[in-house]
């Protein structure tokens, strides 16, 4: 055989994820492991639109012709203001979609995601984020981006914690602090949820123990006092009671029970 230098040779599969960035990869481990792509999202991203689409190529998910038409003209369109914004520096402002499409992303990360790395996300130019965070006047644009995206999940967690109003203060008269105060607040409100399901979990598992120690003291029970388990279920079951019942009473499975009975 010819003998090869392994290192020539090119790698069998290529990672898709190579020229992802972090938070791409943090979006394409969350579909992998099962998370939905968020429609509003892939309509107002290109980076999340770009990540999505790599995903569905590898894992065999058709994607619509017509909705991909929409987003070119979308990419094309942030382009368009890229380009005006080189033209003229210093006279960039923030649109609507933009502060949109920032907002979205913010509440989607629960507030993992800088203020600075949202608005390059949404397509403002490099060179114009530290003059528009810190700009005023943004706190009504901030506020349609709120009402649009009330219905996400984890806008309408603080909404039903917090309420609406509260939601709605968090916009500032800065895109920075806007930006800022909403994901403190998503944090929050995240952390919350997350303390919520622990204490949840500690509950069902509290009362299943519960459960294991009534039925361990009702068998101990009836075995102490002498009587047979098998008899005594038959005794109930002729009493009228259920399966359920009498496994309660006598500390023995439904299934053992059953078997009882159907047997007598």
């Amino acid at each position: 055989m010819t003998e090869l230098d392994m290192n020539k040779l090119e790698p069998m599969f290529q990672d898709p994820t190579a020229l992802l960035g972090p938070m791409q990869k943090d979006w394409w481990n969350g579909w992998t492991a099962g998370r939905e792509i968020d429609p509003h999202i892939y309509n107002s991203l290109p980076s999340y639109k770009m990540a999505a689409d790599l995903w569905r190529e590898h894992n065999g998910k058709p994607t619509s012709r017509s909705r991909d038409k929409f987003l070119a003209l979308k990419r094309a369109e942030q382009d368009f203001y890229r380009a005006c914004a080189a033209e003229h520096v210093g006279r960039y402002r923030a649109s609507q979609s933009c502060v949109d499409a920032a907002v979205l992303l913010v509440i989607d990360a629960e507030g993992n995601v800088l203020p600075r790395v949202a608005l390059l996300e949404a397509g403002v130019p490099a060179d114009e984020v530290a003059r528009i965070t810190s700009k005023t006047g943004a706190r009504r644009k901030v506020k349609k981006a709120l009402q649009k995206h009330a219905q996400h999940q984890n806008a309408q967690r603080m909404i039903h914690t917090e309420g609406k109003r509260e939601y709605m203060r968090m916009a500032a008269d800065t895109l920075s602090g806007s930006l800022e105060g909403i994901a403190v607040n998503m944090k929050t409100q995240a952390r919350l949820a997350r303390l919520e399901q622990s204490e949840a979990d500690h509950a069902r598992r509290i009362a299943e123990l519960e459960a294991r120690l009534a039925v361990m003291d009702a068998r101990h029970a009836v075995d102490d006092s002498g009587i047979d388990p098998r008899s005594e279920a038959l005794r109930l079951h002729a009493d009228g009671l259920g399966y359920k019942a009498i496994a309660g009473r006598i500390g023995r499975s439904q299934s053992t029970v059953r078997n009882w009975v159907k047997a007598a």
